[in-house]
């Protein structure tokens, strides 16, 4: 499926439900290292008016 196509579903009110709410916000509390490098970051996601704890990891984190 295109991006094109994508978009509108995922903005739609079966998932992320943009018009209700239009942001979601990412507070992280800590880091996660791998020697010296950082390979995630910990924190709380807000989405769609829930709070949960969260790990994030990833290739392209810079501090």
């Amino acid at each position: 499926m295109s991006d094109a196509a994508w978009t509108p579903h995922l903005k739609s009110d079966d998932l992320f439900d943009v018009a209700t709410y239009p942001t979601i916000t990412f507070h992280a509390d800590g880091l996660v290292f791998n020697g010296a490098k950082v390979i995630g970051a910990t924190g709380t996601i807000t989405m769609k008016g829930g709070h949960q704890s969260r790990r994030l990891s990833g290739a392209r984190l810079s501090v």
